[in-house]
C-alpha cells in the first residue's frame, strides 16, 4: 500500500461514523492531501468543512474543496495553532509537521472534537484517549481517538483487528 494513503481507510470510517453521529458538527483537516482532501470533500455530507496549512501550494490545489482555509507558520517543523474552537465532530491530523510534534496538539484537539484520526503514528509516540485504536495493518500506523465515542467498537464492527 502507497505509504501516504494508510489512513483511508480510517478516515472513511470516521467520516461515515461522525457523519451519522454528528451531522451538524463540522470537520477540520490538519494538512491537506490528494488522498484525504477529496475523500473528505466526498464524504462530508454537508457538513462544513475547514482546512489548516501551512504550505501555500498544497492549500491552494485544495482551495474550492474546503469551506474555510487558515494558513499557519511553521517553524522547525511545528505549528502554532490559532484558537480552534469546541463543537469539531471530526479531526484529521494529517500536517506537514514531524509525527513527534503533530502528536502533541492530540490533548487538546481530543477536547474540543469527538473524534481525531492521525495519519504517520509510531509506536513511540501513540496519543492518549478515552476509546482509541491503532490500525498496524499498514505502515505508516493510523492512530484513531475519542473521549465520548467507542470507537474501537467501529473497528469490531467492520474488521475486527484488519
Amino acid at each position: 500500500m502507497d505509504p501516504y494513503s494508510t489512513h483511508l481507510f480510517l478516515t472513511a470510517l470516521a467520516l461515515n461514523k461522525t457523519g451519522q453521529l454528528f451531522p451538524e458538527l463540522p470537520i477540520v483537516e490538519c494538512g491537506c492531501g490528494d488522498y484525504s482532501s477529496p475523500l473528505i470533500a466526498a464524504l462530508r455530507n454537508g457538513r462544513d468543512y475547514v482546512i489548516y496549512s501551512s504550505d501555500p501550494e498544497w492549500s491552494k490545489r485544495y482551495e474550492l474543496f474546503a469551506d474555510v482555509r487558515h494558513m499557519l507558520i511553521a517553524e522547525k517543523k511545528r505549528w502554532v495553532y490559532p484558537d480552534i474552537k469546541d463543537g469539531w465532530g471530526l479531526c484529521l491530523m494529517d500536517s506537514e509537521e514531524s509525527v513527534v510534534n503533530r502528536a502533541t496538539h492530540i490533548p487538546d484537539l481530543i477536547e474540543k472534537c469527538k473524534v481525531v484520526v492521525m495519519h504517520d503514528a509510531r509506536e513511540d509516540v501513540i496519543p492518549k484517549a478515552k476509546y482509541q485504536h491503532m490500525l498496524v495493518r499498514y505502515r505508516p500506523w493510523t492512530w484513531i481517538g475519542s473521549n465520548e465515542v467507542d470507537v474501537g467498537e467501529w473497528m469490531q464492527e467492520t474488521f475486527y483487528e484488519m
